[in-house]
């Protein structure tokens, strides 16, 4: 079972990625333009979500760690969501800045900032308890969130950045 829920999280790592490289330094929404990237986004989320649940099994006498990662698992719907309305814009039903303009909306995009945070709880954790590398990860998710707000180019960084750090990490740990 720890097999095939580190392989899902190994998988959805690889497929993460792919969106930021394929639209890396584009406008808008981290893979807009294709329905391709956007459905990549969504089942990456769906298979580290699961593939998270191998990372609570591993440090179930941590407690620290497991609300780390409950954070980041309760904000991966949210981003999916968010990602669901990437393809209704892409079919013509809502525009890409439907989450700031819409009030009942803007639950939706608080809530997806709990991936990134979570991640960056996550990695502090292991920076403080177990490895040095939970600060790379801690900086790629901070850098991934932030560059929400920032730059297109600066937010593909981070994601493809998490990912790597993500990968190194299982084989490390």
């Amino acid at each position: 079972m720890n097999l095939l829920l580190k392989w899902c999280y190994i998988i959805g790592l690889l497929l993460f990625m792919q969106p930021a490289i394929f639209s890396f330094g584009l406008e808008g929404r981290t893979g807009e333009g294709s329905f391709v990237l956007v459905y990549l986004l969504i089942i990456s989320l769906s298979l580290i979500q699961v593939g998270l649940v191998y990372w609570l099994k591993k440090y179930s006498e941590d407690q620290l760690m497991q609300g780390a990662l409950i954070i980041t698992i309760i904000g991966v719907p949210f981003l999916m969501i968010s990602q669901f309305i990437s393809l209704l814009n892409l079919v013509g039903e809502t525009t890409s800045n439907v989450l700031s303009v819409h009030v009942e909306l803007t639950f939706v995009g608080v809530m997806s900032l709990l991936f990134p945070l979570g991640l960056i709880s996550f990695g502090y954790v292991l920076f403080k308890r177990y490895t040095r590398i939970g600060i790379i990860m801690s900086i790629s998710a901070f850098v991934m969130m932030a560059g929400l707000v920032m730059t297109p180019w600066i937010h593909h960084s981070g994601l493809i950045a998490v990912s790597v750090v993500g990968l190194v990490m299982v084989k490390k740990l």
